[in-house]
């Protein structure tokens, strides 16, 4: 964390991720327990967060920005496994667990983050019944999504998993309503990671994707032209 700057604190209250994260509620008292303890951090884009192999300092929450979370195979090359957006956390799995980070957390661009010490954190959760049952909910969420992964990567093709790929990126950062271009540019090769292949691979993937009417490409971006078509090619 030594390339990451703090800066002053916002009330909990006035996020506008406030009622998208998991960590609140929603009421008063919720913000002001979470308030007492964050500490903001500013990072720019392409700086590590946490690393995998670290001891867990806390858990973070992303105000504003956006976030890879990225494994090393057993191949030795390193995979996205996770993409995130404002009002998700991070860092939940080593703290609960205790157990050292599994993955690198990487900024995408610039972002804002709030940060909870792991010491501090425990105290909260332990007078906060409610917060354990959602982090409990979302740690079950996240397993059967990881289950749904291994078993797409070992049975579908390059290009299927290319497209679910960008259909999990619709989900998470949604669309421009007029364009229909993904609201976020990702780079050829973290597209690749994400579909765990190769960056030219999934280049040809893409081209074939478009020939066939389903998406179009617009320099770094990625419109979806037909997303039910797109959906199909999944299922």
């Amino acid at each position: 964390m030594n390339k990451i700057h703090q800066g002053n604190c916002t009330e909990c209250r006035l996020c506008p991720q406030a009622n998208q994260s998991i960590l609140s509620d929603g009421h008063d008292h919720s913000f002001k327990e979470l308030d007492s303890i964050k500490k903001i951090i500013r990072c720019h884009k392409g700086e590590v967060i946490f690393s995998e192999g670290s001891n867990p300092k806390g858990l973070y929450c992303i105000r504003a920005g956006k976030v890879k979370l990225t494994q090393m195979g057993t191949d030795g090359k390193s995979q996205i496994v996770e993409m995130l957006k404002n009002g998700d956390i991070m860092g939940h799995r080593a703290i609960f667990g205790n157990d050292v980070y599994n993955k690198n957390a990487i900024a995408l661009e610039d972002s804002t983050i709030c940060f909870f010490p792991k010491d501090l954190f425990y105290n909260l959760v332990e007078t906060d019944g409610k917060l354990i049952l959602r982090i409990a909910h979302l740690l079950a969420t996240e397993l059967k999504e990881a289950e749904k992964r291994i078993t797409s990567s070992a049975q579908q093709s390059v290009m299927v998993r290319v497209s679910e790929s960008l259909l999990i990126l619709r989900k998470k950062y949604g669309l421009d309503t007029r364009s229909g271009k993904l609201n976020i540019q990702i780079t050829r090769e973290d597209l690749a990671n994400m579909a765990g292949t190769t960056r030219e691979t999934a280049t040809r993937s893409l081209y074939k994707l478009q020939e066939l009417g389903m998406i179009r490409l617009s320099g770094k971006s990625i419109i979806i032209t037909d997303e039910k078509k797109l959906s199909a090619m999944t299922s």
